[in-house]
């Protein structure tokens, strides 16, 4: 991995240290705040419940890989004597962190905790998923009975479509009182790919409104039992 140019504020090992307490905090605040959001509510059912801990559970199990990946990174560099090279690179994974947390508390537990997990199924296919929600979208039985269900497979079908050189896929989730839609941006040339994901998906609206970006729409429709 070709690491940034090395900040000037990482000349010595001590703050290369702090670096690694903040990474280690980075890595495990959005999880923390999901936990501390989930407030069982009277119309919150044991389904929603278990599906936002096993999700919660998988992003646990994801974030300690990924941390232990970066720990040794940064001790290669350490062991080279390069501690400014070190700092650029946790100064890189806080920066990306620092992206994923703009919408930790946009919506519900249980529709962040749904979207990190495809964060995380995107990033091990070297796409980069970067979901926006619109503030207050959701409560945790629409998420369950609409949301989940017809997003999920149109997400699942982009990831594994996309190619291996990876790149940015942006996602834009919005609502209202008749329905959902999510707008999908991917990287260059994505028309292709993207259009062969999406074609199939059953149950939702798909539009091309621009070059590399697609929008697909959903009613809210019938309740599916909890």
């Amino acid at each position: 991995m070709n690491a940034p140019t090395p900040p000037a504020v990482w000349p010595a090992p001590v703050f290369v240290i702090l670096g690694l307490v903040a990474l280690g905090l980075a890595l495990g605040i959005p999880i923390g705040l999901v936990l501390a959001k989930r407030r069982p509510s009277a119309g919150s059912s044991a389904a929603v419940r278990r599906d936002v801990e096993r999700r919660v559970i998988a992003l646990l199990r994801n974030r300690r890989h990924a941390f232990l990946n970066h720990l040794q990174v940064i001790s290669g560099w350490l062991q080279l004597g390069n501690s400014a090279r070190a700092g650029a690179y946790i100064d890189q994974v806080l920066q990306n962190m620092e992206k994923e947390n703009r919408f930790i508390r946009a919506a519900d537990p249980s529709l962040v905790a749904f979207l990190l997990t495809k964060e995380e199924s995107a990033r091990s296919r070297g796409l980069e998923l970067e979901p926006s929600i619109e503030a207050g979208l959701a409560a945790a039985e629409e998420v369950a009975a609409t949301i989940q269900p017809a997003l999920e497979p149109v997400l699942d079908r982009v990831i594994q479509a996309s190619p291996p050189t990876g790149g940015r896929l942006g996602l834009d989730l919005a609502g209202d009182e008749t329905g959902f839609s999510a707008t999908i941006e991917g990287p260059e040339d994505a028309d292709q790919w993207l259009a062969g994901a999406l074609e199939s998906s059953a149950g939702v609206r798909v539009l091309r409104a621009a070059p590399r970006r697609w929008v697909v729409s959903w009613s809210k429709g019938p309740r599916r039992p909890l």
